[in-house]
């Protein structure tokens, strides 16, 4: 029915949101955990100390590589076919499918600064580390953010600027986008409520601590989650 149906939103919502789209997170996903798993047997802390054990993961996610990454380059073949005769495919579709890649990455990069962060303020107090079970609780953290870092960096680097590309080329019609729109705008949103959030728990644990007579160092154990959040919020936010 392809010849028919060619100009078809629905088809242009399957391309680029469940074909293209699904195989690219099924194989980032996929590869997420091969690295993890290959730096935690290399530089963290190891759950088993038999290769074989640890790396039991190994082929489930190989096969799950496998079937995302054949999923993407079919459906970027088929997109590719029907470029000419698509004018969605060429416009709007390939827009939002960029800018939800874009937010893959964004969300990649800001939860690896908050972990990143969080964990340094657990270094940095030392009663904070009594809510971890080892002394090396920092390590697998460390693989976690290099992880998120390895994969989300990549991710948002690439398709943001094909966006920012775009609107050089386009110009005021690329900005007033609704898909660049409810990218910038969403991430502003998400951002300052993250923001709020965080510093109204940091401002209740100083005020709680201080006038108990508590207000001490070791507070920094109840927030440092409240800390990464705001630290990953004043990368990202004040660039949007």
């Amino acid at each position: 029915f392809a010849s028919r149906e060619l100009r078809s939103v629905l088809r242009q919502v399957y391309l680029y949101a469940f074909g293209l789209l699904g195989g690219f997170v099924t194989a980032l996903v996929s590869v997420g955990v091969i690295l993890f798993g290959v730096l935690v047997w290399l530089m963290g802390v190891p759950d088993d100390a038999a290769a074989s054990a640890h790396f039991r993961f190994l082929p489930g996610a190989l096969a799950s590589l496998s079937v995302g990454t054949g999923l993407w380059l079919y459906h970027w073949m088929v997109v590719q076919r029907e470029v000419d005769v698509s004018p969605l495919g060429e416009g709007s579709s390939r827009r939002a499918y960029a800018y939800m890649l874009a937010a893959l990455g964004l969300a990649a990069l800001a939860v690896g600064v908050g972990i990143v962060v969080t964990n340094a303020t657990a270094i940095f107090v030392d009663s904070a580390r009594d809510a971890f079970t080892a002394p090396d609780f920092w390590r697998n953290r460390v693989v976690l953010f290099i992880t998120l870092a390895a994969l989300g960096g990549p991710t948002w680097g690439y398709y943001w600027r094909s966006a920012q590309l775009r609107v050089r080329d386009a110009g005021a019609e690329e900005r007033a986008s609704l898909a660049r729109r409810v990218f910038i705008f969403g991430a502003l949103t998400i951002g300052v409520l993250a923001l709020l959030g965080s510093l109204i728990f940091l401002l209740f644990v100083f005020l709680r601590d201080m006038l108990a007579g508590d207000l001490a160092l070791a507070s920094l154990q109840d927030t440092k989650g409240a800390i990464g959040v705001v630290a990953a919020v004043a990368v990202f936010l004040p660039y949007y």
